[in-house]
Protein backbone atom coordinates (compact mmCIF):
# COMPACT_ATOMS: atom_id res chain seq x y z
CA UNK A 1 0.00 0.00 0.00
CA UNK A 2 1.38 3.65 -1.14
CA UNK A 3 2.41 5.75 1.95
CA UNK A 4 -0.22 8.87 1.81
CA UNK A 5 0.30 11.36 4.06
CA UNK A 6 -2.56 13.36 3.21
CA UNK A 7 -5.08 10.17 4.13
CA UNK A 8 -2.95 9.96 7.36
CA UNK A 9 -3.98 13.05 8.47
CA UNK A 10 -7.41 12.59 7.13
CA UNK A 11 -7.67 9.70 9.46
CA UNK A 12 -6.26 11.90 12.15
CA UNK A 13 -8.95 14.19 12.06
CA UNK A 14 -11.46 11.53 12.02
CA UNK A 15 -9.79 10.34 15.08
CA UNK A 16 -10.35 13.43 16.69
CA UNK A 17 -13.53 14.79 15.58
CA UNK A 18 -15.97 14.34 18.55
CA UNK A 19 -12.75 14.11 20.77
CA UNK A 20 -11.02 17.56 20.44
CA UNK A 21 -12.41 18.34 23.93
CA UNK A 22 -10.20 15.55 25.77
CA UNK A 23 -7.42 15.88 23.49
CA UNK A 24 -7.35 19.62 24.61
CA UNK A 25 -6.81 18.35 27.54
CA UNK A 26 -3.99 16.09 26.96
CA UNK A 27 -2.61 19.17 25.26
CA UNK A 28 -3.43 21.34 28.14
CA UNK A 29 -1.03 18.87 30.23
CA UNK A 30 1.88 19.59 27.82
CA UNK A 31 1.22 23.59 27.69
CA UNK A 32 1.21 24.02 31.40
CA UNK A 33 4.68 22.57 32.28
CA UNK A 34 5.94 23.78 28.82
CA UNK A 35 4.83 27.67 29.58
CA UNK A 36 6.62 26.79 33.51
CA UNK A 37 9.76 25.53 31.52
CA UNK A 38 9.82 28.52 29.32
CA UNK A 39 9.71 31.14 32.61
CA UNK A 40 11.97 29.32 34.74
CA UNK A 41 14.52 29.17 31.88
CA UNK A 42 13.97 33.18 31.14
CA UNK A 43 14.22 34.33 34.68
CA UNK A 44 17.23 31.79 35.67
CA UNK A 45 19.08 33.14 32.53
CA UNK A 46 18.17 37.02 33.26
CA UNK A 47 19.23 36.98 36.75
CA UNK A 48 22.62 35.04 36.26
CA UNK A 49 23.13 37.22 33.68
CA UNK A 50 23.22 40.34 36.03
CA UNK A 51 26.07 38.37 38.02
CA UNK A 52 28.38 37.04 35.71
CA UNK A 53 30.55 39.56 33.04
CA UNK A 54 30.10 39.38 29.59
CA UNK A 55 33.92 38.67 29.12
CA UNK A 56 34.40 35.91 31.79
CA UNK A 57 34.30 32.43 30.04
CA UNK A 58 35.20 30.69 32.83
CA UNK A 59 32.38 31.58 34.88
CA UNK A 60 29.78 31.17 31.73
CA UNK A 61 30.86 27.48 31.79
CA UNK A 62 30.55 26.51 35.03
CA UNK A 63 26.97 28.25 34.55
CA UNK A 64 26.21 26.32 31.81
CA UNK A 65 27.27 23.29 33.20
CA UNK A 66 25.91 23.72 36.85
CA UNK A 67 22.64 25.43 35.96
CA UNK A 68 21.76 25.24 32.39
CA UNK A 69 22.72 21.36 31.91
CA UNK A 70 20.92 20.12 34.82
CA UNK A 71 17.65 22.12 33.95
CA UNK A 72 17.85 21.07 30.14
CA UNK A 73 18.33 16.99 31.38
CA UNK A 74 15.35 17.39 33.81
CA UNK A 75 13.29 19.32 31.38
CA UNK A 76 14.03 16.43 29.13
CA UNK A 77 13.35 13.84 31.26
CA UNK A 78 10.02 15.20 32.15
CA UNK A 79 8.84 15.85 28.43
CA UNK A 80 9.61 12.42 27.58
CA UNK A 81 7.69 10.87 30.16
CA UNK A 82 4.41 13.93 28.91
CA UNK A 83 4.90 12.57 25.06
CA UNK A 84 4.63 8.79 25.83
CA UNK A 85 1.93 9.35 27.39
CA UNK A 86 0.39 11.49 24.64
CA UNK A 87 1.48 8.75 22.16
CA UNK A 88 -0.11 6.50 24.14
CA UNK A 89 -3.71 8.07 24.56
CA UNK A 90 -3.03 8.82 20.85
CA UNK A 91 -2.58 5.00 20.51
CA UNK A 92 -5.49 3.99 22.38
CA UNK A 93 -8.22 6.43 20.32
CA UNK A 94 -6.88 5.39 17.07
CA UNK A 95 -7.41 1.15 17.74
CA UNK A 96 -10.42 1.99 19.77
CA UNK A 97 -12.21 5.09 18.26
CA UNK A 98 -12.09 6.60 22.01
CA UNK A 99 -9.78 7.44 24.53
CA UNK A 100 -10.32 9.26 27.79
CA UNK A 101 -8.09 11.89 30.02
CA UNK A 102 -7.69 8.97 32.50
CA UNK A 103 -5.88 7.20 29.28
CA UNK A 104 -3.64 9.61 29.20
CA UNK A 105 -3.25 9.72 33.27
CA UNK A 106 -2.58 6.24 33.44
CA UNK A 107 0.29 6.10 30.35
CA UNK A 108 2.24 8.75 32.64
CA UNK A 109 5.48 6.14 33.25
CA UNK A 110 9.08 6.34 34.24
CA UNK A 111 9.63 4.11 31.27
CA UNK A 112 10.17 7.03 29.01
CA UNK A 113 13.02 8.72 31.17
CA UNK A 114 15.61 5.56 29.69
CA UNK A 115 13.76 5.64 26.75
CA UNK A 116 14.72 8.81 25.59
CA UNK A 117 17.90 8.75 27.22
CA UNK A 118 18.89 5.97 25.03
CA UNK A 119 17.52 7.24 21.61
CA UNK A 120 19.95 10.52 22.58
CA UNK A 121 22.58 8.36 22.90
CA UNK A 122 22.41 7.05 19.54
CA UNK A 123 21.38 9.80 17.89
CA UNK A 124 24.89 11.46 19.40
CA UNK A 125 27.07 8.47 18.44
CA UNK A 126 25.84 8.37 14.71
CA UNK A 127 26.00 13.23 14.70
CA UNK A 128 29.82 11.99 16.36
CA UNK A 129 30.38 9.44 12.65
CA UNK A 130 29.34 12.31 10.79
CA UNK A 131 32.30 14.21 12.12
CA UNK A 132 34.77 11.52 10.68
CA UNK A 133 34.57 13.63 7.23
CA UNK A 134 36.61 16.63 8.77
CA UNK A 135 39.57 14.39 8.81
CA UNK A 136 40.39 14.21 5.05
CA UNK A 137 39.31 18.40 5.19
CA UNK A 138 41.79 18.82 8.32
CA UNK A 139 44.53 16.56 6.11
CA UNK A 140 43.11 18.81 3.04
CA UNK A 141 44.35 22.13 4.72
CA UNK A 142 47.21 20.45 6.30
CA UNK A 143 48.66 19.73 2.56
CA UNK A 144 47.45 23.03 1.32
CA UNK A 145 49.62 24.70 3.47
CA UNK A 146 52.74 22.32 2.91
CA UNK A 147 53.05 21.32 -0.93
CA UNK A 148 52.51 23.71 -4.06
CA UNK A 149 50.80 20.98 -5.80
CA UNK A 150 46.62 21.92 -5.14
CA UNK A 151 45.62 18.76 -6.77
CA UNK A 152 46.32 16.64 -3.01
CA UNK A 153 44.52 19.35 -1.03
CA UNK A 154 41.63 18.89 -3.61
CA UNK A 155 41.05 15.48 -3.43
CA UNK A 156 41.14 15.32 -0.06
CA UNK A 157 38.44 18.20 0.14
CA UNK A 158 36.28 16.16 -1.76
CA UNK A 159 36.40 13.38 -0.30
CA UNK A 160 35.56 14.73 3.12
CA UNK A 161 32.47 16.78 1.21
CA UNK A 162 31.60 13.84 0.13
CA UNK A 163 31.91 11.86 3.24
CA UNK A 164 29.83 14.72 5.04
CA UNK A 165 26.93 14.60 2.42
CA UNK A 166 26.78 10.60 2.63
CA UNK A 167 26.95 10.43 6.61
CA UNK A 168 24.82 13.43 7.18
CA UNK A 169 21.83 11.48 5.71
CA UNK A 170 22.65 8.41 7.32
CA UNK A 171 22.48 10.81 10.41
CA UNK A 172 19.09 12.23 9.58
CA UNK A 173 18.05 8.21 8.46
CA UNK A 174 18.89 7.02 12.18
CA UNK A 175 17.60 10.02 13.91
CA UNK A 176 14.13 9.47 12.05
CA UNK A 177 13.94 5.95 13.12
CA UNK A 178 14.95 6.50 16.40
CA UNK A 179 12.12 8.91 17.08
CA UNK A 180 9.58 6.65 17.03
CA UNK A 181 10.79 4.69 19.33
CA UNK A 182 8.10 6.33 21.31
CA UNK A 183 5.13 5.40 19.43
CA UNK A 184 6.68 1.59 19.60
CA UNK A 185 6.71 1.87 23.23
CA UNK A 186 3.01 3.04 22.77
CA UNK A 187 1.76 0.73 20.99
CA UNK A 188 3.25 -2.42 23.02
CA UNK A 189 3.73 -1.06 26.71
CA UNK A 190 5.36 -4.63 27.45
CA UNK A 191 8.06 -3.41 24.78
CA UNK A 192 11.76 -3.27 25.60
CA UNK A 193 13.50 0.10 25.31
CA UNK A 194 16.31 -1.27 23.46
CA UNK A 195 14.04 -3.28 21.25
CA UNK A 196 12.12 -0.75 20.28
CA UNK A 197 14.91 1.16 19.14
CA UNK A 198 16.30 -1.94 17.01
CA UNK A 199 12.40 -2.57 15.91
CA UNK A 200 11.82 0.96 14.55
CA UNK A 201 14.79 0.96 12.39
CA UNK A 202 13.06 -2.18 10.89
CA UNK A 203 10.15 -1.14 10.35
CA UNK A 204 11.00 2.65 9.13
CA UNK A 205 12.84 1.05 6.64
CA UNK A 206 11.45 2.47 3.25
CA UNK A 207 9.17 4.90 4.54
CA UNK A 208 12.15 7.45 6.60
CA UNK A 209 11.46 9.68 3.63
CA UNK A 210 7.87 10.23 4.06
CA UNK A 211 8.18 10.07 7.86
CA UNK A 212 10.90 13.38 7.43
CA UNK A 213 8.26 15.03 4.73
CA UNK A 214 5.14 14.18 7.21
CA UNK A 215 7.23 16.08 10.41
CA UNK A 216 8.33 19.01 7.68
CA UNK A 217 4.80 19.48 6.91
CA UNK A 218 4.05 20.47 10.37
CA UNK A 219 6.82 23.70 10.04
CA UNK A 220 3.02 26.14 9.47
CA UNK A 221 1.91 24.88 12.41
CA UNK A 222 4.71 25.41 14.33
CA UNK A 223 4.89 28.85 13.53
CA UNK A 224 1.30 29.30 14.33
CA UNK A 225 2.56 28.12 18.23
CA UNK A 226 5.08 30.72 17.85
CA UNK A 227 2.93 33.49 17.31
CA UNK A 228 0.17 32.52 19.63
CA UNK A 229 2.80 32.38 22.40
CA UNK A 230 2.28 28.55 22.15
CA UNK A 231 -1.50 28.32 22.94
CA UNK A 232 -1.71 26.48 19.90
CA UNK A 233 -0.18 23.64 20.98
CA UNK A 234 -3.06 22.47 22.76
CA UNK A 235 -4.59 21.75 20.07
CA UNK A 236 -1.37 21.33 17.44
CA UNK A 237 0.41 18.57 20.14
CA UNK A 238 -2.64 15.68 19.82
CA UNK A 239 -3.15 16.21 16.01
CA UNK A 240 0.74 15.89 15.52
CA UNK A 241 0.77 12.90 17.53
CA UNK A 242 -2.39 11.19 16.26
CA UNK A 243 -0.77 11.94 12.42
CA UNK A 244 2.45 10.28 13.20
CA UNK A 245 0.32 7.41 15.30
CA UNK A 246 -1.17 6.63 12.00
CA UNK A 247 1.72 6.78 10.21
CA UNK A 248 3.38 4.40 13.00
CA UNK A 249 0.59 1.96 12.69
CA UNK A 250 0.34 2.71 8.44
CA UNK A 251 4.42 0.67 9.26
CA UNK A 252 3.37 -1.77 11.09
CA UNK A 253 0.68 -2.82 8.86
CA UNK A 254 2.91 -3.00 6.11
CA UNK A 255 5.99 -4.55 7.83
CA UNK A 256 3.46 -7.08 10.20
CA UNK A 257 5.86 -9.89 9.64
CA UNK A 258 9.34 -7.94 11.05
CA UNK A 259 7.31 -7.06 14.49
CA UNK A 260 5.37 -10.56 15.12
CA UNK A 261 9.41 -11.86 14.98
CA UNK A 262 11.10 -9.25 16.78
CA UNK A 263 7.83 -9.82 19.42
CA UNK A 264 7.85 -13.77 19.75
CA UNK A 265 11.90 -13.59 19.80
CA UNK A 266 11.19 -11.01 23.00
CA UNK A 267 9.38 -13.23 24.35
CA UNK A 268 11.91 -16.27 23.86
CA UNK A 269 14.29 -14.84 25.47
CA UNK A 270 12.07 -13.67 28.52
Amino acid sequence: MFYNRANLKKEALADLKGNWKKASLAGLCMFIPFVVAVVLFILLILAKSMEIDSDDFTAKLYFFLGRVLPYSVLLNCVFAVLYLALFRWSSILSKEGKADFKNFRKALTLKAIPAFFWMYLRSLLWLALVHVCMIPISLATAAYHRFLNPALPIFLAVIGGLLFVFLSFVFIAKLTSYLMCFFALADKKNLKILDSLRLTVKVTDGFRTNLLVTKLSFIGWGLLCIITLGIALIWVLPYYSQVMTRAWQFMLTEKAGVFSSDENKTEAQA
